[in-house]
């Protein structure tokens, strides 16, 4: 009688044990799917929020005549200049998403928006513009001098450490 109520007990822990293991593997399993769940989500809203930026830049864009690509054969409209003018408001508009206010897109502003930019202030019509942008009075939601300082450092790169915007 002693013998079985052992083997009993033996057989009980052998199937706690056992079932311990599947809910340790299942919880696992849920960790894992919840990670990849999670992972899967931060992709898709990045992709989201990066393809309505380059749609609204895309719209500026087609406002630009072909001569915009070659700075100094090209006097840019009134209409031209106020699409110049939007363009950093759209700029400011990545940088504030990515930099400020959702710093889990910060990699969108490194490794797309912050090259644009630095392209963009290659032309003297663009970085004109922004100078003149900082010259008025606008405080740009209270975050002027942190985005004056994200542009002054995309354009000391190609300018041996010089600033465009003092002010």
């Amino acid at each position: 009688m002693e013998k079985d109520v052992l083997e009993m007990l033996s057989q009980t822990d052998l199937v706690a044990s056992a079932a311990a293991a599947f809910s340790a593997l299942a919880a696992i399993c849920a960790v894992g799917l919840t990670w990849l769940t999670i992972k899967r989500a931060a992709v898709t809203k990045r992709a989201d929020i990066h393809s309505r930026f380059q749609s609204e830049i895309r719209a500026i864009q087609q406002q630009f005549s072909e001569k915009v690509n070659d700075p100094e054969n090209w006097s840019p409209t009134d209409s031209e200049k106020r699409y110049i003018r939007m363009y950093w408001y759209v700029v400011f508009d990545e940088w504030v998403i990515c930099c400020k206010e959702d710093k889990s897109l910060a990699t969108l502003w490194r490794q797309y928006y912050a090259p644009g930019v630095g392209s963009a202030l290659k032309n003297k019509h663009f970085s004109g513009n922004i100078k003149e942008l900082f010259n008025g009075q606008s405080a740009l939601f209270g975050y002027r001098n942190e985005f004056r300082d994200a542009i002054n450092a995309i354009y000391s790169k190609d300018n041996n450490g010089r600033m465009l915007i003092i002010n």
